[in-house]
């Protein structure tokens, strides 16, 4: 089989190929030529250098040459399914989660954000006032261009929406500014909302295992869109503790209100005025495709932390001003621990527990 896949350099590309070359397919990978990642795979298959974010170079590039398979992972969406016209029989597309409303923008929506475990068939985002915004409707209108124009032309389509991918090429800002504060050797670190929101992440290997699924399931995938997400989330605490311990460092996390981070935006992935949760259903690859994660989610992380650590990330950070906000912190706790003489049994608040637990029998003896 015959597979042209627009990107491939990128955080899955590689992965996506080896899983192509699996499946013994002869791959094209067609990209600007900017970066050519170190990975002996991508020596193996044609290259073709231009931009596909134009229809002119795209379709110079590409010429009369004929496919069996089109994978789109980089470039306008909408033109990648438009060159797939009269060319080739079959278009999977990766797209990404801002088509859920209030994913980029939580202000407009409500209840306030994106939906939890957000389906397929979930509400969408409408441009409304945020540029954040209407990024996202952009995101919304090249999914849906591809289906119009696959029933147009007559091919058949399939569009996967990527959640926050990691691993060692793609080195998000979040585990970035950890490993930056790590190395100036800050202990306490801020969380926004005390590490409580939750993203749905994938690994690398995890997305490309799924879009490989994709190719062995052409009946069953033909039209649908599916979600992607490791099997697996976590809290935005649970990953900075899971990425502090593949370094075996011992930090304390201290929770401080969103509105009180401003300096630090880069410890919330998706910005302060993005969707606290992006949690997403994953039922429907699970049930259809039959996927499951191929690796561990913390060893992932774990060599990406390790990486990072190599590398030393340059990241401007406003030390002072976290220190700032820590002491305040502090002294705001002191301050209404003495005034309000809260006190503390086995780590948690006095009287916490809703039901009774009598020590006494009706007939006078003490139980333990």
């Amino acid at each position: 089989m015959r597979t042209l896949v627009i990107g491939g350099t990128g955080p899955t590309g590689p992965d996506v190929v080896r899983e192509l070359l699996a499946r013994d397919h002869e791959v094209v990978v067609l990209h600007r030529g900017a970066h050519e990642p170190d990975d002996p795979v991508l020596s193996q298959v044609e290259h073709i250098h231009t931009d596909p974010h134009f229809a002119d170079t795209l379709g110079a590039a590409l010429g009369t040459r004929q496919f069996d398979l089109m994978l789109a992972t980089y470039g306008r969406m909408t033109l990648n399914a438009q060159a797939c016209r009269n060319r080739c029989p079959r278009f999977i597309g990766v797209g990404g989660n801002p088509v859920h409303a209030g994913h980029l923008d939580r202000r407009g929506t409500w209840p306030t954000g994106m939906r939890i475990l957000a389906a397929e068939d979930g509400p969408k985002t409408t441009a409304n006032r945020s540029d954040r915004d209407r990024f996202a409707a952009r995101v919304r209108a090249a999914e849906e261009a591809v289906f119009s124009t696959a029933a147009d032309a007559g091919f058949v389509a399939t569009h996967l929406r990527y959640p926050m991918v990691y691993g060692r090429r793609s080195m998000l800002g979040f585990e970035r500014g950890l490993v930056a504060r790590l190395r100036a050797g800050r202990r306490r670190i801020v969380l926004p909302d005390g590490g409580l929101s939750i993203y749905s992440r994938m690994a690398d290997r995890n997305a490309a295992h799924l879009v490989g699924l994709v190719v062995d399931h052409p009946e069953v995938s033909a039209g649908q869109v599916y979600q992607c997400a490791d099997d697996q989330a976590y809290s935005v605490l649970q990953w900075a503790e899971l990425a502090c311990a593949a370094l075996s460092v011992e930090v304390e996390f201290v929770p401080v209100p969103l509105e009180l981070a401003r300096p630090w935006w880069d410890l919330l992935p998706t910005g302060p005025v993005a969707s606290r949760h992006t949690l997403v259903d994953t039922g429907k690859a699970r049930r259809e495709l039959g996927y499951r994660d191929v690796v561990r989610p913390a060893d992932v992380l774990a060599d990406v932390m390790r990486e990072l650590w190599e590398r030393a990330p340059s990241v401007e950070l406003d030390l002072p001003a976290e220190d700032a906000v820590l002491a305040a912190h502090d002294r705001m706790a002191a301050e209404l621990t003495a005034q309000l003489g809260w006190q503390d049994v086995d780590g948690g608040p006095a009287g916490w527990h809703p039901y009774a637990h009598p020590r006494r029998t009706p007939a006078g003896e003490v139980t333990g």
